[in-house]
């Protein structure tokens, strides 16, 4: 799987600084189009032949609530810091998540839902004091 990268509710500038450092990078970045939400993420790894591989209706809910970027394919951890911190340096506001073969099933909107779940459940545990030197 070659390395690509996902851009789901991007505005414009933000989407296209995103876009430069995966260039800058080696890494194709693409922006789906809000229509193409409900498909899922897996099958967007070429956005060009989604609407090809699936005959659903378009998306017509509503924007994500925040911007949200999916690497796919990167297999190298030290590959994926220098890509995370050249998204970072852009400025850009986005969340940024791995695809997994299990998340590549689901859509965006159930990837930003089940990702909500995880920080929440997280906050709700408080600070993690297992490490502490006390």
């Amino acid at each position: 799987m070659k390395e690509q990268i996902l851009l789901f509710g991007c505005d414009l500038m933000s989407a296209n600084a995103l876009i430069a450092a995966a260039q800058g990078l080696g890494v194709s970045a693409v922006r789906v189009e809000r229509s193409l939400y409900n498909r899922p993420i897996g099958t967007l790894m070429q956005v060009s032949q989604a609407r090809s591989l699936y005959a659903r209706a378009p998306y017509i809910g509503p924007e994500l609530e925040v911007p949200m970027a999916v690497l796919c394919g990167f297999a190298n951890n030290g590959r994926l810091d220098a890509v995370v911190e050249g998204l970072n340096a852009t400025g850009a506001k986005v969340v940024k998540c791995i695809l997994t073969p299990d998340n590549a099933r689901w859509n965006i909107i159930t990837l930003q839902r089940e990702l909500r779940k995880e920080q929440e459940a997280i906050a709700a545990a408080g600070p993690d004091t297992s490490n502490s030197s006390n």
